[in-house]
């Protein structure tokens, strides 16, 4: 249905050219005339007719507009995730985006994480110094959702995954290669005009956010911690 709002208002074109050059095969030895008015008026009317329709088939055909709207509310949410983990306020971020929890007996002096080159997918750790433990590490795993153009393909990506070795904290998939395939709509001049200013997002440009993983790691204060992260006191 989408391609025949598209192909509409080409048709119509093409259909009133071949009307014009009949015409004007048939006249040629005739002395040209001033284009009638009932002729231009009726061009007119089918062409507004033609907008019309488009304009009504593309708001009664069914669009993700609001799931898009929603996705956008998530992408804003997993950028506050980022924000407050940074800040030490877990207990601020919402449930929904904690992913998995995992305990590791652990009674090693030191702790060291792998160098973070600031790549899009590189997790961010966060270090949470915490007395009351004693021979255990307890790991906390927020992610949050990758969009393309508005709409979740997270199931589509190949997410980090964290894991403790001996004293290395060790990150795997970080940067495994996607390969994504999707199609782009792009509407016809007829339908484009009367797009409001979510359905143009959904159809036209590229926006691809990158979701973001934090892991928080609660550790016992006798464990050294060697590597460039961010460390918190339990509170």
């Amino acid at each position: 249905m989408m391609v025949f709002v598209q192909i509409l208002p080409l048709a119509l074109i093409v259909l009133i050219i071949s009307l014009y050059l009949k015409s004007r095969n048939k006249n040629l030895s005739v002395k040209p005339r001033k284009p009638r008015r009932k002729m231009v008026r009726m061009i007119f009317t089918v062409y507004a007719s033609v907008l019309f329709i488009s304009m009504m088939l593309y708001y009664i055909l069914p669009v993700s507009a609001d799931d898009t709207l929603s996705q956008r509310a998530e992408e804003y949410e997993g950028w506050k995730v980022h924000e407050k983990a940074t800040q030490n306020k877990f207990d601020e971020i919402d449930p929904e985006f904690l992913a998995e929890q995992k305990e590791f007996d652990y009674s090693l002096t030191s702790l060291v994480f792998p160098e973070s080159y600031y790549e899009n997918g590189d997790p961010v750790f966060v270090v949470t110094i915490d007395e009351k433990l004693s021979n255990q590490i307890l790991m906390d795993v927020y992610k949050t959702p990758f969009t393309l153009n508005g709409l979740d393909i997270t199931d589509e990506v190949k997410r980090p995954e964290v894991s403790i070795t001996n004293n290395l904290v060790e990150v795997s998939n970080v940067y495994e290669q996607n390969d994504l395939y999707y199609i782009q709509f792009t509407p016809s001049i007829a339908v484009e005009q009367f797009l409001s200013e979510e359905r143009q997002n959904l159809s036209s440009g590229f926006s691809y956010s990158y979701g973001v993983t934090v892991v928080h790691l609660r550790v016992p204060k006798e464990v050294a911690i060697i590597g460039d992260v961010l460390q918190f006191q339990a509170q």
